[in-house]
């Protein structure tokens, strides 16, 4: 948790001096669109990494589901490995 903290403390410090470069980055008219498209790539960035996780380590088993019984990494679903190895 100390890790996480002072981990968090330094992408704080780093992202004020990054947001103090945007300007240099593009044209006056289209600093809103580079943020804006920085952001979107950000959000995709973190939806395919869910869906890489979910979808290859942390499947499990469900009644009724047609499930794949073994993960990428031949990880047991059945004692739920995947959920522990990605903190799910």
């Amino acid at each position: 948790m100390l890790a996480y903290g002072i981990a968090t403390i330094g992408v704080e410090f780093a992202t004020v001096f990054q947001q103090c470069d945007d300007a240099d980055a593009g044209a006056a008219g289209r600093i809103g669109r580079l943020s804006g498209t920085g952001w979107a790539i950000g959000y995709v960035g973190g939806i395919l990494s869910l869906i890489l996780v979910l979808g290859f380590l942390a499947r499990t088993l469900r009644p009724g589901h047609a499930v794949r019984a073994s993960t990428l990494f031949g990880l047991d679903p059945v004692t739920h490995q995947g959920d522990r190895i990605t903190g799910r």
